[in-house]
C-alpha cells in the first residue's frame, strides 16, 4: 500500500509488487467461503419477465445482512395484497436455497430503476452509491442495511409507494426469463468435468462495463466456443447474460457451466487440477472488471501461468516502457496477459483460446 503514494520504485519493482499482490488475492479468496451454505448447485432466474405481473416490487442490492433477506422472504411469503417480491438488481444473494431471481445484470440497474417497476431500494455493504444517489432524484424509497427498519416496516414502506405509483411503469413480456443452476463446490463441478466429452475448456466472465454493448461479448463469444467443442463457465454478469440468452437451458447440446460468484474462476481451477485435467484449460477471459480485487485476479493467475485475456483497456496504456516490462515478467512463467487499447471484437477474444 505504500508503493501507491509517491513511489521513489521503479516501474518494474512496482510491476513486480503488482503481480504479488495478484497471487496475494488468489491466496485469500480461495480461502474464502462460497456464496451459499449448500454444497449442490443454487437454482438462479434472470430476466425482465419477472416484472411482468403487477406487483409490489423490492430491488436489493449489495449484500444486506442474510437474517433482513430472510425476514422479508418470510413476510412476503403472508397472504397479503398486494403480494411483494424481492428481485436482485445484479448482486449474487443467496436465499432459502437459491439466489434471489435477478431483474437484471448490475449494468442495467439505473435503467431498470427508471422504469418505475422498483418500488423501493434495498443497498447493503458494496451497492453502487450511483443508485442511491438516482432513487433520490427519482424520490424512489431507500432502506439500507443499516436502518434498524423491521421487515414489516420495509413492505409497508413499499406497498405505499406503490399505492401511489402503480400505474407508472413499464409492461414486460413474461417470457423473457432463463433459468440456471448455479454449481457451487470443486466436489460439483469435478463431476461435471469427469462427465464431459470436451478437451478444451475456457472460462469467460466478469462485470458489465460500458465499453462496450452489454451482454454482446459473453454470448457472442460463448455460442462461437460451443461450435469449436470447448466446455465453458461463466461467472459475474457474464454469467446472467447467458442465463437470460438460454445459454444454460438443459434443452442444449451444449450449455454453460455457471459458476459461483464468490469463487469465480478458482473454483474451475481447483475442480480442473481435481479432475487431472488441468491442462485442458486454454484460457480465462474477463469481459470486464468492476473492482481493483478483478484486476488483482487477473493479474494473480497470470502470474500463476494461466493464460488470461481482459476484454477492456487495463490503467497502463500510456506508459509503453510499462506494458513491455509487464508482459517480460508473464513471458517468464511462460504465459501471457491480453489486453486491448480499443473495443475488443469477438474475433480476438477467440484467437486467445486458439493460441
Amino acid at each position: 500500500a505504500s508503493l501507491l503514494q509517491r513511489p521513489m520504485e521503479s516501474p518494474d519493482q512496482l510491476i513486480q509488487q503488482a503481480l504479488r499482490l495478484g497471487i496475494l488475492t488468489i491466496v485469500l479468496m480461495e480461502q474464502g467461503k462460497p456464496s451459499g451454505k449448500a454444497s449442490k448447485g443454487l437454482h438462479s432466474k434472470v430476466g425482465y419477465g419477472l416484472l411482468s405481473k403487477s406487483k409490489v416490487f423490492i430491488g436489493v442490492v449489495g449484500h444486506p445482512p442474510s437474517k433482513l433477506v430472510s425476514s422479508l422472504l418470510k413476510e412476503t411469503s403472508h397472504k397479503a395484497s398486494p403480494s411483494v417480491q424481492l428481485l436482485s438488481l445484479g448482486d449474487w444473494i443467496p436465499a432459502n436455497g437459491s439466489f434471489l431471481p435477478f431483474a437484471c445484470t448490475s449494468g442495467e440497474a439505473e435503467l431498470l430503476l427508471s422504469s418505475g417497476n422498483i418500488h423501493l431500494l434495498l443497498a447493503g455493504p458494496t451497492a453502487d452509491p450511483s443508485l442511491l444517489e438516482l432513487c433520490q432524484i427519482l424520490k424512489l424509497p431507500i432502506v439500507t442495511s443499516k436502518d434498524p427498519s423491521k421487515a414489516r416496516d420495509i413492505l409497508s414502506l413499499a406497498r405505499q409507494h406503490f399505492s401511489t405509483r402503480s400505474q407508472e411503469r413499464v409492461v414486460f413480456d413474461p417470457s423473457l426469463v432463463g433459468e440456471g443452476q448455479v454449481t457451487m463446490s470443486v466436489i460439483e463441478l469435478k463431476k461435471v468435468i469427469e462427465k464431459s466429452s470436451f478437451d478444451k475448456v475456457a472460462l469467460l466472465g466478469g462485470s458489465d462495463t460500458t465499453q462496450q454493448p452489454m451482454g454482446w461479448l459473453p454470448v457472442e463469444v460463448a455460442n462461437a466456443l460451443f461450435g469449436e467443442d470447448y466446455l465453458v463457465a461463466s461467472w459475474g454478469d457474464a454469467a446472467l447474460w447467458m442465463i437470460k440468452n438460454g445459454l444454460t437451458s438443459e434443452k442444449r447440446d451444449s450449455a454453460v457451466t455457471i459458476l459461483d460468484e464468490k469463487q469465480g474462476p478458482l473454483l474451475a481451477l481447483k475442480a480442473l487440477a481435481a479432475a487431472g485435467k488441468l491442462e485442458h484449460l486454454k484460457g480465462v477471459c474477463f469481459t470486464g472488471l468492476k473492482a481493483c480485487q478483478d484486476l488483482a485476479m487477473a493479474l494473480g493467475l497470470a502470474s500463476l501461468g494461466v493464460k488470461v485475456c481482459v476484454a477492456v483497456p487495463l490503467p497502463l496504456w500510456g506508459s509503453e516502457n510499462v506494458r513491455n516490462l509487464l508482459g517480460e515478467k508473464l513471458k517468464a512463467v511462460n504465459t501471457t496477459l491480453t489486453h486491448f487499447d480499443h473495443p475488443v471484437h469477438v474475433q480476438e477474444i477467440l484467437e486467445l483460446f486458439s493460441k
